[in-house]
């Protein structure tokens, strides 16, 4: 197991956030979320121990390093992802997700199953609406400070005038 992956294990064990290089974990309430290179490979729910994972499509060397780190049994012939089964059957990665290769497995205890009800991750926000929440609350940072200033601005100017350019003032 490579050191980075013992480093997220370890956050992921000590329920706290971290970050390095292509790989970064979240944690969310119960749930530890595992994003490889912005995308979400997993979900763990720390209470269960249920997995849910994806390869988004790319089952790359370092995205099976990491999910093989989490736990699962997957392995590659000829091309074809195949995760074990408890009981030790190899079985097709598009057999389980329905030749949806970027489906979402869940793995329990008792085995793995993939439900078509699972169209985002489950019970959690995605990561896109994570970023959209972030924008929205930087855009209404920026309007907020905007109009700080722009306030500021007309006071200052209003302070000016009326001191300045009017002679009976004083």
């Amino acid at each position: 197991m490579r050191k980075i992956e013992q480093q997220m294990l370890r956050a992921i064990a000590e329920r706290r956030n971290w970050k390095r290089s292509n790989t970064r974990v979240n944690i969310v309430n119960e749930w530890a979320e595992v994003f490889l290179f912005g995308n979400k490979i997993a979900q763990i729910n720390l209470d269960s121990g249920d997995i849910y994972a994806t390869h988004h499509g790319y089952p790359t060397v370092t995205t099976k390093s990491r999910l093989r780190a989490l736990g699962l049994l997957l392995h590659q012939k000829n091309k074809t992802l195949y995760v074990e089964a408890p009981n030790g059957v190899l079985v097709p990665w598009t057999t389980i997700c329905r030749c949806r290769s970027y489906s979402i497995l869940r793995f329990t205890d008792d085995g793995y199953f993939c439900e078509s009800a699972y169209d985002t991750w489950p019970e959690m926000r995605t990561e896109q609406q994570i970023r959209e929440d972030e924008r929205q609350r930087r855009i209404q940072e920026e309007k907020s400070s905007s109009e700080a200033t722009l306030k500021h601005l007309r006071r200052q100017w209003h302070r000016d005038h009326t001191m300045w350019s009017n002679p009976d003032f004083f």
